[in-house]
Formats: C-alpha cells, structure tokens, sequence
C-alpha cells in the first residue's frame, strides 16, 4: 500500500481493523459529524481544510464551491451529484479531525467513488439527498443480486439529507444524518414479510416453499394490483406468526396456496419486467439465516433504487 504524503507526514489508508474501529465511532458520533458539517457548510472553520482538500481533489486549485461557502453562501453547483461529491469531500474533513486523527497518528481516509463507494477503505458510501420528502428523495446504486432487495447490500451507508430543496434561503445544513449497516439498505416492508414468515417455513422443512416466497418478494411489483394484494394476504400471515394468537388449523393450508398463487404470478411475468431466476447457494445462505431488517424501500428493475422517503420521515428534523 502505497503511502500517502501529506504536510511531511506519511499517512496509510487503514487496515481492515482499523476502518471498522473508524466505522463504529462514526455510528456513535453520526450527531457531532453533522454539526461539524453544518459549520463548513456555513464556512466556519473551511479555511483550516484548505490543503487536505487540494489533496482529496488532486489539483493545484481549490474548488469553485470553497470560496462561496467561506462567504456564507450557497454554492453555484448545478445538481444533486454535485451537492453530493463536495458533501462527501467535507465530511473527509470532518471524520478527519473528529474521528480518525485522534484514533490513529498516521492514517487517513480518502474518497474514492471510482472504487463503486465513496469511502471503499471504510466500505461507506455517502448519500446526500436533497429532494422534499414528498418527492420521494432517493438513489440508484449497483446491484449484484436482485436479492438484496430483502437481504441489503454489501456496504455501509451515510445518508445525509440536505435542505437543497426544502429551504431556498440561507446556507446549506444537514437536515437529517442517518448510519445504515448493510442489512438495513433492503427494503423494510419485503424484508419484514420475509424474516417474519421464514422461520416457521424453515422450521417445518418447507425450504423450497421458502425460496419461492424469496423470489416473489425479490420480484414483486408495487404497481400492479395482483400484486399488491398478494402482498397485503402475506403481511396478514406475518402479523399472525408474530402474534401470541395460536395459528388457524388451515394456516398452512393458507400460506402454501397463498404462495403458489404468487409463482404463477412472477411466471406470468418472467421476461416482461425481469429475468427470473432462483437464489443461488451465497444468496440462500443470507436469505435463510442472515439479517433481514431493511430501513429504505427498494425498487427493482434490472437495477436496484433506493427510496429513503419512509427512512427519512422515521427521523425527527435535526435542529438548526
């Protein structure tokens, strides 16, 4: 690993250990960072940046955006992205300061969105939505399985919900600041149908009933009305296994018809929306035993969109 020069100073990207002792003190301290952040947002404090971010970005001249926030507006940037990529550079600075330099004397963490994350030597990726809420804020991202609509992702997540299109006076400010572990970038409604019913499938020797639960959940769609109210009979069958109410005889008469119902259905529609296909061995695996807690809402076509609109709403507005 090749070191990084900086001041006089040799500093290393951390280590596997080290970027999880990073990631758990950014979880605990996900407030202070967006206090922090707010300041540079305003430009208290950028001016001490001023080298570290030559260094982030590679080039000789500060960015357009650094002289506007030091005079306390916003900056002329054209889009979300944009927003995005000098957010992800400010809070480089920010865990800097506030995390990495009082662990370690001689790490650093970098961006790098070319590696597929932002942060890949934290396995963090930085979202900052600035959509209304009822414009549903949201993000695509790559996807390597359709399955992780119910069982997330393969990194962790900060999502920081800008003002960009909720207050179009004064400075930008974080909003709402949320961590996500992997497991909670699957969908919430899919992924507690799923975690809901696979121990009882599981535990009655039901596995293939069970993975055909997994592939509708995975493929269903919102937007068609079979759908939906197949999905609305599979919520009722949750609630009653998470219920102290003991099961109806013919429950699993019901769960078994409900389910073959719901392959016809995805069949039906097997190379219209999708392509089918069944859960690998590694996808099983994470289905059958893994965490299923989603905390956004996800979409899949071809590609997974992460919906953080329901995510948000959970989170009091931080204050100003």
């Amino acid at each position: 690993m090749e070191p990084i020069d900086f001041q006089g100073v040799k500093y290393y990207l951390p280590d596997e250990i080290q970027g999880r002792l990073i990631r758990e003190k950014i979880q605990k301290e996900m407030s202070a960072i967006k206090d922090s952040l707010d300041l540079l947002l305003k430009g208290v404090g950028l001016n001490e940046y001023k080298e570290f971010i030559l260094l982030l970005t590679g080039k000789t001249e500060l960015p357009h955006w650094f002289n506007d926030l030091l005079q306390g507006k916003r900056p002329k940037l054209q889009n979300v992205k944009a927003i995005g990529t000098m957010i992800e550079y400010l809070f480089a600075c920010v865990i800097k300061t506030l995390i990495v330099d009082t662990m370690f004397h001689n790490v650093m963490v970098t961006p790098n969105p070319s590696r597929g994350i932002d942060l890949p030597s934290l396995n963090i990726d930085i979202k900052a939505p600035g959509k209304r809420l009822d414009k549903g804020p949201g993000t695509s991202t790559r996807a390597h399985s359709p399955f992780e609509r119910l069982f997330g992702l393969d990194y962790h997540c900060v999502v920081l919900h800008t003002n960009l299109k909720t207050e179009l006076e004064g400075p930008l400010r974080i909003l709402r600041a949320i961590f996500l572990h992997p497991y909670e970038l699957g969908d919430n409604d899919l992924s507690s149908i799923c975690d809901s019913i696979r121990n009882h499938l599981i535990s009655n020797n039901l596995v293939a009933e069970f993975e055909d639960l997994c592939m509708f959940l995975t493929f269903c769609r919102r937007d068609d009305k079979r759908c939906n109210q197949m999905l609305k009979e599979f919520r009722e069958i949750a609630s009653l296994l998470n219920s102290e109410v003991p099961l109806p005889s013919n429950f699993d008469e019901k769960l078994d018809f409900l389910i073959s119902k719901s392959i016809e259905w995805i069949q039906e529609e097997d190379g219209k929306n999708f392509s089918l296909r069944r859960p690998n061995e590694t996808e099983m695996r994470k289905l059958s035993h893994g965490n299923l807690g989603g905390r956004v809402t996800v979409s899949f076509k071809n590609e997974l969109f992460l919906q953080f609109r329901q995510l948000l709403e959970w989170h009091d507005l931080n204050p100003s």
